[in-house]
């Protein structure tokens, strides 16, 4: 690879923030883990030792093999970083990892339009909250709805809930009640958070990812339609045409069938989540 960065004249991030990183993926099988591939802590890049790491940025998602638990952890409180381990540990033993949504982005973003609430046109703090909140929100969700923990999806949505009030002239204590404020937490099923989002027009955190697993899955079927069919020989060449004309004809088509070699993998997730019924929810999700 080295030769081919000179000949090609370029050359590779190797010191800094966009170092090369080396992450181990560990699943619980039983009672014990995968092992460690011998010699892995010596694998180079032009002969820089790439450097094993427990937290990695790949394309804008943050994968981690551990959960972060000291003093500049996200959660302070020794009840709250106990749930998120215990949490966080059941995901990686079962795939080897979890992701780690930008939390801070969101508790900025949800206090900074608590503070222009009353402040600006409401249509207008509408526009800014789908834009700055929503769109961060959006981004990567439904990987994040499928590899984050329970802890981490309920602060998501307590913050998304102090963003949503502020288009009610409200704060969070006021739509989201004293038990959500003293554990910056709401669940999936709270009913003034489903109110909020039926109230302001605005999708909740499950909708925004199912409609991202449904787009990730038909972007995948394009690239690889046998991942998702069963039928076998010329009857299946001809399905294959015929479907992947209707796919990019109805917006509404989606995959009813993934290959069993796919089970249990993540691609298998994205298709099942994508497959949830959504249409007879009351939020705009435009």
């Amino acid at each position: 690879m080295c030769d081919w960065a000179k000949k090609e004249g370029a050359s590779f991030h190797l010191s800094g923030k966009k170092a090369p990183g080396l992450l181990l993926f560990k699943q619980k099988i039983g009672s014990e883990y995968t092992k460690t591939p011998e010699n892995v802590d010596q694998l180079k890049l032009c002969d820089t030792v790439i450097e094993l790491t427990k937290r990695q940025k790949i394309l804008g998602m943050v994968i981690s093999t551990c959960p972060k638990i000291d003093k500049k952890s996200f959660y302070k409180s020794e009840l709250k970083q106990k749930a998120f381990a215990k949490q966080s540990e059941s995901i990686i033993d079962k795939f080897g990892y979890f992701a780690e949504p930008d939390l801070n982005y969101l508790v900025h973003s949800g206090y900074r339009f608590q503070q222009l609430r009353g402040e600006i046109d409401p249509k207008r703090l509408w526009k800014a909250i789908m834009s700055y909140f929503v769109g961060k929100l959006r981004f990567a969700v439904a990987f994040h709805w499928l590899r984050c923990t329970k802890t981490q999806l309920n602060t998501m949505r307590f913050y998304y809930c102090m963003a949503l009030s502020a288009l009610v002239d409200k704060n969070a204590y006021e739509t989201m009640g004293a038990a959500s404020c003293a554990s910056l937490s709401v669940s999936e099923e709270n009913k003034s958070y489903l109110r909020l989002c039926t109230i302001c027009k605005m999708p909740t955190l499950q909708q925004l990812a199912v409609m991202n697993a449904k787009s990730v899955t038909k972007q995948i079927y394009l690239i690889d339609q046998e991942w998702f069919s069963c039928p076998n020989g010329r009857a299946w060449v001809k399905e294959k045409l015929r479907i992947s004309d209707l796919c990019k004809q109805d917006k509404d088509f989606y995959p009813s069938f993934v290959r069993e070699n796919l089970r249990g993998t993540i691609i298998e997730d994205y298709w099942k989540l994508g497959k949830i019924d959504i249409t007879d929810q009351d939020c705009d999700q435009t």
